[in-house]
């Protein structure tokens, strides 16, 4: 029997993993290729469950956008005077016109 030292014995154990490794990367690369036409892409992922997700955080932020803007509206339209009139509240006050 031969004495290996323990740099022998771990170099040999790394070894023996990475080989191990390799072949179960071969093995799941090929489990893949069997399958990559029932696989589905990318793009249909992102069309097919990203939207329902963001769906109702997009809505809330619209409403709380929409609000925001609507009070901000309403403040300049009673506070401020024809020569210090925002965009908006000139375009109101020219409607009204």
């Amino acid at each position: 029997m031969v004495h290996r030292t323990w740099l022998q014995s771990l170099m040999s154990s790394r070894a023996d993993v990475t080989i191990s490794a390799a072949v179960r990367w071969i093995r799941a690369y090929a489990v893949l290729r069997t399958f990559a036409g029932r696989l589905p892409t990318l793009a249909r992922v992102l069309v097919a469950i990203a939207p329902p997700l963001a769906a109702p955080g997009l809505i809330a932020s619209g409403i709380l956008a929409f609000v925001f803007s609507w009070n901000e509206f309403s403040i300049a339209l009673n506070l401020t005077s024809r020569d210090t009139a925002t965009v908006p509240v000139a375009i109101a006050r020219f409607a009204q016109l």
